[in-house]
């Protein structure tokens, strides 16, 4: 029985669970401060810098940490490895030649900021809300998907599949307005019944998966993302 090509799950993972081991890339935020007396988010030097001492980058998110959980048991399943890097460490010359899965928030994973790609849906946020905003909504879409910064009990995230840097790679991403989020959209493709539905909406004719952007919402509960639902699906 070949269940890399029956599972859903497997067959949406199939581009990244075969052939050479794909790049997955986590949120690695920067921080200036320390521990005790506090963080700050900190501007990254231009490439010509190094980080000095006043730099923290050792941090990443519990839903990262939980996304790459689930992908090393997705990963053990099928016999196949990835390569890990927090995206500070990430150097195009190595990434150009893989597939990549990217793990965080735009804001905290700096090697997604400079992918060159049209993007249906993008992120905002201001100290009171934060959301998605669909630029080419499609009938019975919303504009703009937000939800109140405090309390936090939705978060929405961004999953995305799109050519690679070398035409015949991937890249795919995993993009929460916070680390639920993210966690929330891994799970979503790690999950049979939702990916199967997601698959239903990207997959063409000669069952091919197409590139996209979707959206999804999940509901936080107790800091743990619960239901998870999609919401919009473009496809490129």
């Amino acid at each position: 029985m070949n269940t890399l090509s029956e599972s859903p799950v497997n067959v949406f993972w199939h581009p990244f669970l075969t052939g050479e081991e794909p790049l997955v890339i986590y949120s690695n935020a920067l921080f200036t401060g320390t521990s005790t007396e506090g963080l700050r988010y900190a501007a990254r030097p231009d490439a010509s810098e190094t980080l000095g001492d006043g730099y923290v980058d050792t941090y990443t998110g519990i839903g990262e940490l939980a996304s790459v959980y689930n992908l090393t048991r997705l990963f053990d399943a099928q016999h196949a490895n990835f390569i890990l890097k927090r995206s500070l460490l990430v150097t195009w010359d190595e990434a150009e030649t893989r597939n990549l899965v990217f793990i965080g928030s735009p804001a905290e994973n700096t090697s997604l900021r400079v992918l060159p790609w049209k993007r249906d849906f993008t992120m905002v946020a201001t100290p009171d809300s934060a959301g998605v905003v669909n630029h080419n909504p499609l009938p019975g879409e919303q504009a703009l998907y937000s939800r109140p910064e405090h309390p936090l009990t939705t978060d929405y995230a961004i999953i995305a599949l799109l050519p690679g840097v070398q035409q015949r790679n991937h890249i795919l991403i995993f993009s929460g307005l916070t680390t639920y989020g993210t966690q929330a959209s891994v799970d979503f493709v790690c999950q049979p019944e939702t990916a199967a539905l997601l698959l239903s909406k990207i997959t063409g004719p000669k069952g091919q998966i197409r590139p996209f952007e979707a959206v999804v919402e999940t509901t936080i509960r107790g800091g743990v993302p619960l239901q998870t639902r999609l919401l919009a699906v473009h496809l490129h």
